[in-house]
């Protein structure tokens, strides 16, 4: 059975949660230009299809859990900047492919060297490699559930 959460238990997280959202917006990591005008779902959506090229949209909707119209005007958003590129699925001209262009490819780049960098920057103030694996297996827990 599990605990109840305690009043003083939330707002212990929420002043942890600020105090590491003020600390990782004033440090040194600069948000690349490529990002920045980049919502948390356009930036999910680029990853999926990097990993994906030719990813149908339905799929990307089952990965990310998102109603069609937030995906649809995410997509249509990514489309108008040059990020993503839509093409009529060759099998079932019914249905589209999504590949990232060249911009989209440079995006997902700044995106991935981004996190390296924010990952390292969390996980350096973790002294030992035990202290990593613990919040490592504690995030999981928390994911998975």
């Amino acid at each position: 059975m599990k605990d109840l959460i305690s009043k003083e238990e939330i707002i212990a997280f929420h002043e942890l949660y600020h105090s590491f959202v003020i600390q990782s917006t004033t440090s040194s990591l600069i948000v690349p230009k490529e990002l920045e005008e980049l919502s948390p779902i356009d930036i999910s959506i680029v990853n999926i299809v990097s990993s994906n090229p030719g990813i149908k949209i339905g799929k990307i909707a089952e990965v990310l859990n998102a109603p069609n119209s937030t995906l649809t005007s995410a997509l249509n958003r990514l489309v108008k900047k040059g990020i993503l590129k839509r093409t009529t699925n060759p099998s079932d001209k019914r249905s589209y492919e999504i590949e990232l262009t060249e911009i989209g490819t440079q995006v997902q780049q700044k995106h991935l060297e981004f996190e390296q960098a924010y990952f390292n920057f969390v996980l350096e103030k973790l002294d030992t490699h035990e202290e990593r694996a613990l919040l490592l297996d504690l995030l999981k827990k928390i994911a998975r559930s």
